[in-house]
């Protein structure tokens, strides 16, 4: 995934061991605690590889890191534990590792 800029995907800034509850196979926005799906999302995420800073997400919003000199991109429920977002006119989806706080990318890379 690169928006306008290079780099690739890794994990999670904020907190190193994170549940998910209300993504046990919920499309929704909301489970049964009031958290919503988004909420349990929101943080900044940094390539695992190496740790860089990639993006945050705000609601259903993906907000690029200020070197890609992007806008950012809206984010879609693409399933059960699954978020997606197109970025130039190709879909990217990420299952989101609910023990971790990871999204694993399609094309293989981990924030």
């Amino acid at each position: 995934l690169k928006p306008k800029g290079s780099g690739l995907l890794g994990s999670r800034l904020k907190s190193s061991s994170v549940e998910f509850p209300a993504m046990g196979g919920a499309t929704s926005c909301c489970c049964a605690s009031g958290v919503s799906f988004w909420d349990q999302l929101e943080g900044s995420y940094a390539r695992k590889e190496d740790g860089k800073f990639m993006a945050k997400i705000q609601s259903n919003s993906m907000v690029w890191g200020p070197e890609f000199r992007s806008d950012p991109s809206e984010l879609t429920i693409a399933g059960a534990r699954q978020i997606s977002m197109l970025i130039g006119g190709k879909l990217h989806t990420a299952d989101v590792a609910a023990t971790q706080g990871e999204l694993w990318w399609d094309d293989g890379e981990v924030w």
